[in-house]
């Protein structure tokens, strides 16, 4: 029987309870915080810890990174605070529907991977399914299976040339987010085809939707703002009807077939070191921009074999050819060039010694005793800082070689080939640019290989001399 006295011992004990409880500390949150800052730390850690990492060569570059960070969290407090609101009864959504899959996952590796490249994109892939699993109350399984739809979304992305190639990473992600739903679904015992299919909608358009956001503005938005470019916009700088190359073709049509052939000899080679192909390329189109300044100064634009150089003191001609690499990047930022397609332009001769008319000098100098300083006959550099570069600058020299070469045949191309190379080597041209000897090795090969192709023979026609 409940008596007065026991009543009053119920309240008494319920009150204390009530006291005892309000005055411990809630510790969840602060646990929450340090989780946070320790993925973060964790991605910034692996962002910078790379010691081949070229890509963020300004602090600007440097914060992009926090920027895409930020961006993640933001969209996933935004879904997260609009769950309260979507799980009410009166909400739109079918109540079959887990709202887990809404959150946006896929968001910031797309943008990620195309930015910079696959293993960034991978480490924005970890970083935003970790936070997934965290918003799903620390589950592993739906960190792994979030884990597995950013994969196959960011994977059609590697070595992006085609804007399709976000349509395959649409579809790879639906297909992805099948295969997830159903696992966890059959993990917690709800599946049946009504959830099924009205979940992997409601993920389809969540990853489509996100994916197109960031392909057709966000991309382009932190491309710009952040002074980083992109395959994207290498592949639009490529087009021949860009007002740069225009210039090239109309004022030095010598120097523009003569880019056309260095960037395709460059982009073959620059595979067989896993360098960036297309950077060198786009480098190799815009190499020699300076040149339209003078192009009657430099061989390839002389008709008639009339060469002004042959009225003009060795200082003087020095002073021009050195001039057009100084000229060619005022120019670029005219054109407004991405600064990592103009280090092309700036180190494509690196500090070399310009041999002709370092020769001819020393040869009058024998007539006036004027004494002939190296350093007057060098490019002022600075030397490649990287493989693509270098590989310009041998595609370059190689390219103007050959083709001032009667013979053509493989033995004088593979002699000629691994003289450049190592006079290159031995000169310091390659100390600042990350180049191993091995490498050097295949380049030489494959640089071989391409001319090989380009020199083959043709039959005769009839009456043909």
């Amino acid at each position: 029987p409940i008596t007065k006295e026991i009543l009053e011992k119920n309240d008494a004990l319920q009150q204390a309870q009530q006291n005892e409880e309000n005055s411990k500390m809630l510790t969840a949150p602060y646990g929450n915080v340090l989780v946070f800052v320790i993925i973060i730390t964790l991605l910034i850690m692996f962002s910078l810890y790379t010691p081949t990492r070229t890509m963020f060569k300004t602090p600007r570059q440097l914060w992009s990174l926090v920027f895409l960070t930020v961006l993640q969290l933001l969209a996933f407090w935004i879904i997260h605070n609009l769950s309260g609101t979507l799980n009410r009864p009166d909400s739109i959504l079918p109540d079959a529907i887990d709202f887990m899959w809404l959150y946006p996952i896929t968001f910031t590796p797309v943008i990620a991977v195309v930015l910079y490249d696959f293993r960034m994109g991978l480490a924005f892939a970890t970083f935003s399914a970790g936070f997934f699993g965290i918003l799903n109350g620390y589950d592993l399984a739906a960190t792994l299976t979030s884990l597995l739809v950013n994969i196959a979304v960011i994977s059609p992305l590697f070595r992006m040339r085609y804007r399709v190639q976000f349509a395959w990473s649409m579809i790879a992600g639906v297909v992805a987010a099948a295969a997830a739903i159903s696992i966890m679904l059959l993990l917690r015992n709800r599946f049946s085809f009504v959830t099924f299919y009205q979940t992997l909608i409601a993920a389809s358009a969540n990853i489509i939707i996100f994916t197109a956001v960031a392909s057709v503005l966000l991309i382009h938005v932190v491309e710009r703002v952040f002074s980083i470019t992109t395959v994207l916009t290498l592949m639009e700088m490529s087009d021949f009807n860009r007002p740069a190359l225009k210039r090239i073709s109309e004022l030095a049509p010598g120097t523009f077939h003569h880019s056309i052939q260095v960037s395709n000899l460059a982009e073959s080679v620059a595979e067989t070191i896993g360098a960036n192909s297309l950077l060198v390329r786009v480098m190799a189109l815009y190499h020699d921009l300076g040149k339209t300044m003078r192009p009657e100064y430099f061989t390839e634009n002389q008709k008639q074999g009339v060469n002004p150089h042959n009225n003009l003191d060795p200082y003087q001609s020095v002073k021009i050819l050195t001039g057009h690499v100084s000229q060619g990047i005022l120019l670029a930022k005219e054109y407004k060039i991405p600064e990592l397609v103009t280090t092309g332009i700036q180190e494509h001769h690196g500090t070399t010694l310009i041999q002709y008319f370092h020769h001819k000098a020393k040869e009058l100098a024998k007539e006036t005793g004027k004494e002939v300083k190296e350093e007057d006959f060098r490019y002022k550099g600075p030397r490649p800082q990287s493989m693509e570069t270098a590989i310009l600058m041998l595609a370059d020299v190689i390219e103007a070689t050959s083709r001032s070469m009667a013979d053509t045949s493989s033995e004088a191309l593979e002699s000629m080939i691994h003289k450049t190379i190592l006079d290159k080597f031995m000169d310091g041209q390659f100390n600042e640019s990350n180049l191993s000897v091995k490498e050097l090795s295949k380049l030489e090969e494959a640089f071989l290989h391409s001319l090989d192709g380009t020199y083959h023979t043709r039959v005769k026609y009839p009456g043909q001399r």
